[in-house]
This record gives C-alpha cells, structure tokens and sequence, in this order.
C-alpha cells in the first residue's frame, strides 16, 4: 500500500496496489551451443485441477507402492505435441512443443480458448514458460477469481481413460480452426459464445440457459456461406420485388406521403431477406439433413422464453430440461459445421447420452 495526496491541502487517501505480472528471461544454452537452435516451446501451468481425458503414462508415479496408472495425456495437432498431467500442488501442467524454433502468436490464447471449448471448464493459467530461440521466458501472473469450478456439458462427454481419443480428435479440429482464424491478442469469436455459456453456468441454471439460445444465434454466423444462402430461385423473386418497388408510385391522395422515405425502409427489409437470418440458416442445415426440425423448435422457444423474461417460477420441468439439452446439441453441431469436425458427439438430447456420428449417415432409401 502506498499513501498520496489527492492535492497539496487535501485529505490522503490509501491506494491498494497489486503485482499483477512478474517476467525473466535468460539465455537457455551455453555459447559453447550457439549452433543448435532447438524446437519452441511453452508450458503452462494453472493453480486448478479440471478433468480431462487420460491416455499416457508418468513414470515414475510418486505413489508409495510405486504403480503405474494413466494419468495424463499425449496428443498432437497442426504439429504441435501436447503433453498434460497433473501437477503436486493440485493443479495442471500443459507443455506444448511447436513443429519450428519460432512460437506463433498469441500460442497460449489459441491453446486456452480451444482447451476450454472441447472440456467445457474455464483454464487459467499462473505461470508460462516459453523457450524460443534459445531464449527461456518465464511469466508469472496473480491469482484470477475466475468462475470457480463452473462446467458445462461438453460436445464429447470426457471419461477419465479414452482409448479412443474421441476428445483430442474434436481439439484438433478446433485448435486448426483457430490457428488459422483467430484475431490477434484475443479469442475467436465462436470461443467467446462458447465461454458465454460457461460464464452463465456460473451463475445459475437459468443464466446458462439464456447463454445457451444466444450462442446459437452468434454460431450462425460463421457456418459456411455455402449452406447458407439464399436458393438461386429465392433471390430472383428479391430483385424483382427491389425492381417493382423502384417503379412504384402512390395513388393520388389528398395528402402525399413521404414516398422515398417508405421506399428506403421497404428496401432495407428486402435487402435482409437477402442476408441468411439465423431461423433461415437453421432451415437450410435442416434441409441440408445436418440438424433435426425439433432443434431448430426447441431453440426458438427456448430463446424467446429467456430473451423476453417469460422465466419460470418454480424449479424447471422435465420439458424445459429437454428442450435445453436439445439446444445445447444444436449448438455442438453448428460448432462442428464450423470448424470442420467430422467425429462422434455426445448427444445430451437422448437418454443415456449416447455417442452419434456428425455429420449423420444419409437416411436409408425405402
């Protein structure tokens, strides 16, 4: 803490002051080493534990028995190798090691935003550690309060052994995704809608839920231009209403009305009909076969009952339970229409969740 005055007669106030971010750096290797130049790295490390699927072995575990188990997990992506294990002190550590010597940008947001999505919990990291070019980074940053231990159901339910790997083949396809798409310093846009969820989740069931309908709507619109668009038949009847309007002219009153402002405003709706709303990118994947009908129903009434404050008063019925969970699996699915998964999904709307192919397998003719 640290005293000042507000101005030379005033009363002193007491200004609370935090160390938010502490870094260092050194050379890693020796000059006798100057020719080798090694792979980058980064490791991160968080005071929080979360779940997450295991498939490979520590040796030697610090058990008094000595047994071996797994306990962490092995993956790679883009040609990135992923290591995570659980630390001592009860939190994770995840080392990353890149395919060159260079770090890409912003590395740690890409690897947090898509580990958040595919596990469904918040990760903050404390410290990070980095070699690139033999140059080793440390930075340690203060504790966050977070959302505590806040979840969401996940797009792949998460057991603690996956022999499969069903969870990292989903991570692979987000981490490409934004890789290649994500903005600088910040997270992609479908990572905010998604942690918007887990945000809600934090607060109540009924702030997930409202988080739910919304970010559908905001996944809508990075979901291919291909299967949104208008049908070639569609946007001629448009241009020919945009042309008749043009012609148009009022009948003889004896008041004249203001003619271009109504033009410009009837113009505009047009121009909307052209532009693929999310109920009409909804139908289109629906007759694409991607989505069910009772989805795209269950979002629309989802959305309207916590958009316009129509809440409920008691405790929540076994049909508003369903009719979440089948949004929660619509969202999964525009997720996978956007980044290009092609894998199994665990689908929250049926007893039993059971694993489902996405895309889905054609109908059977007949």
């Amino acid at each position: 803490d640290q005293f000042f005055k507000g101005r030379p007669d005033g009363p002193r106030a007491i200004i609370s002051t935090e160390l938010r971010e502490i870094r260092s750096e050194r050379e890693a290797y020796p000059s006798s080493f100057d020719g080798f130049i090694g792979n980058a790295s980064m490791s991160l490390e968080t005071r929080h534990g979360f779940e997450f699927p295991r498939n490979a072995v520590i040796e030697p575990r610090d058990t008094p028995d000595n047994v071996s188990g797994l306990c962490a997990s092995k993956f790679a992506s883009e040609g990135f190798e992923f290591f995570i294990f659980p630390r001592r002190d009860g939190g994770v550590c995840i080392d990353v090691t890149c395919p060159g010597p260079n770090l890409p940008p912003d590395l740690e947001m890409r690897v947090v935003e898509s580990l958040q999505s595919v596990l469904g919990v918040e990760i903050n990291w404390s410290v990070m550690r980095t070699l690139e070019m033999r140059t080793e980074s440390v930075l340690v940053r203060s504790p966050t309060k977070g959302l505590g231990n806040a979840s969401v159901k996940p797009p792949v339910a998460i057991d603690f052994i996956d022999h499969e790997d069903r969870v990292w083949k989903l991570f692979d396809a987000y981490f490409r995704f934004v890789v290649s798409n994500g903005p600088n310093r910040a997270w992609h846009p479908i990572s905010r809608s998604l942690y918007s969820v887990l945000e809600g989740a934090a607060g109540s069931t009924d702030g997930e839920w409202m988080a739910l309908g919304i970010a559908v709507e905001g996944l809508t619109k990075f979901v291919p231009a291909s299967l949104c668009e208008e049908t070639e038949l569609n946007q001629a009847v448009i241009n020919d209403f945009k042309e008749t309007l043009a012609e148009w002219k009022p009948a003889p009153t004896d008041e004249e009305p203001d003619v271009e402002r109504i033009r410009m405003r009837v113009t505009g709706l047009l121009n909307s009909l052209s532009r693929p709303v999310p109920k009409s990118v909804l139908l289109n994947l629906q007759g694409a076969g991607l989505i069910e009908a009772n989805e795209i129903s269950a979002w629309s009434k989802h959305r309207n009952t916590y958009a316009h404050s129509c809440h409920r008063l008691e405790l929540p019925t076994q049909e508003e339970l369903d009719r979440a969970e089948l949004v929660r699996t619509l969202l999964h699915k525009l997720l996978f229409l956007t980044i290009g998964y092609s894998g199994e999904y665990t689908s929250y709307s049926e007893r039993g969740y059971p694993f489902r192919a996405f895309p889905p397998p054609p109908s059977p003719i007949g």
